[in-house]
């Protein structure tokens, strides 16, 4: 028994006083393995995501797969470049919480933004969010700090308000037991968005002025709304072309990504979100998961040039120590 407990019985004695009941001894376990749990629990989550991908897959034929991939011929060059719009509006809404002093460069912001995405996806949708902050001046990491807090907020409010209208734009086509799971997790993500707004703004007492939330929140939302630009290049490159399911299979999509968050890469998720949206999208489940396979392949493309910028950008930048674009002479001077 004692060689499984954790040291942190004997630090803990609120936990441990007493007799040890199964559920204390659960209690001190976890709380003395916390840090191993933290290090396994996205490999669990990627197998397991790996396989809800194999079961999204299970029946479909491979030569069928690749004969759909074939006819997007050289053309597909356009849906490995459709993310970097995307993204380019994206970090116009996370620059413009940014204090003026404090704003880099367009091409830098895009890099940095690119390289945090990259880390995103790889960790439960907020690794890479740090990069916004280490590749700043570090007189200024608590603004950037600020900054990326309420960028999320306005990400999470662009997100509620596309999982809305897609729920009202394919209300006919859901299966019934579907709306309640949609307005369940709106609700809740409003609830949490409302929630964190205030503790922070009661906490931090600092809050961005209307104009720059509106503007990271439209930007959010334009950037949000392009997936369904994405969903309709890689069904017309297809020969599948069709605006509703483009809309439908986008909504999808983004729903997948909000499921899976946690779950690296939301590996698994968004292949099971879009073929339990094939249906209603009036599209075959080859061809839904033939777009899945080019935007999986797409993906991975994004996380290493993600990558490649990340380790560039510390090169240079030192972690934002020396050599930076902004440094503290010129954040202080305005910068548009």
């Amino acid at each position: 028994m004692r060689r499984w407990l954790p040291s942190a019985l004997t630090s803990a004695p609120s936990v441990a006083a007493g007799p040890l009941t199964l559920a204390r001894r659960v209690t001190v376990w976890l709380r003395g393995n916390r840090r191993v749990l933290g290090r396994a629990l996205p490999f669990v989550l990627l197998v397991l995501g790996g396989l809800l991908w194999l079961r999204a897959f299970q029946g479909v034929s491979w030569g069928a797969l690749a004969r759909d991939v074939g006819r997007a011929g050289p053309w597909v060059v356009l849906l490995f470049a459709a993310p970097a719009v995307g993204n380019f509006v994206h970090m116009l809404g996370w620059r413009a919480l940014l204090e003026r002093s404090l704003r880099p460069r367009l091409g830098r912001a895009f890099r940095i933004f690119v390289a945090a995405q990259a880390g995103n996806e790889l960790g439960a949708s907020v690794l890479g969010e740090s990069l916004k902050v280490a590749l700043l001046p570090r007189a200024l990491r608590g603004a950037a700090l600020r900054a990326v807090f309420w960028d999320n907020l306005a990400a999470l409010g662009a997100l509620l308000c596309v999982l809305l209208s897609g729920l009202a734009f394919s209300f006919h086509e859901m299966a019934p037991e579907a709306h309640g799971r949609v307005l369940a997790v709106v609700l809740g993500g409003a609830l949490l968005l409302g929630v964190a707004a205030r503790l922070f703004a009661r906490r931090y007492g600092a809050r961005p002025n209307r104009a720059q939330l509106l503007a990271a929140f439209f930007a959010h939302l334009l950037g949000k709304l392009w997936i369904v630009v994405e969903m309709a290049l890689a069904l017309a490159l297809l020969g599948k072309a069709s605006a509703v399911s483009s809309a439908i299979l986008g909504f999808s999509s983004t729903l997948g990504s909000c499921l899976g968050a946690p779950v690296p890469g939301q590996l698994g998720v968004v292949e099971g979100a879009l073929v339990a949206a094939a249906h209603a999208a009036r599209q075959s489940v080859s061809t839904v998961l033939c777009v899945a396979l080019l935007r999986r392949a797409r993906g991975l493309f994004w996380i290493a040039l993600g990558a490649i910028f990340a380790v560039l950008l510390t090169r240079k930048t030192g972690l934002a120590q020396s050599g930076d674009d902004v440094s503290l002479d010129a954040a202080r001077a305005p910068q548009s």
